[in-house]
């Protein structure tokens, strides 16, 4: 599900085209992950649902405390990117 929020947030972000890359690496990354996981089971597919999300998770709270400065969008802290598009 959260590959498909972050694929849907692409075009809402393609102003900026870093983190528009950003977003579809991350969808990408998601969604691989869900079919695998419909389909296999076991540790190393846990793991790489915890490394897959957990990312993204650590990517969120790094942009919105500090800020990342190489992708513009998300180079100041606490900057309100909403799934809706509206700042």
């Amino acid at each position: 599900m959260l590959g498909a929020i972050h694929a849907a947030c692409i075009g809402a972000h393609a102003d900026e085209k870093k983190l528009a890359v950003v977003f579809a690496i991350t969808a990408a990354l998601q969604i691989a992950w869900g079919a695998v996981a419909l389909v296999r089971s076991g540790r190393g597919v846990v793991f790489a649902g915890v490394l897959v999300n957990g990312g993204a998770v650590v990517g969120w709270a790094w942009a919105k405390t500090v800020g990342v400065s190489f992708i513009p969008g998300l180079d100041d802290e606490g900057t309100q990117v909403t799934h809706s598009g509206m700042g």
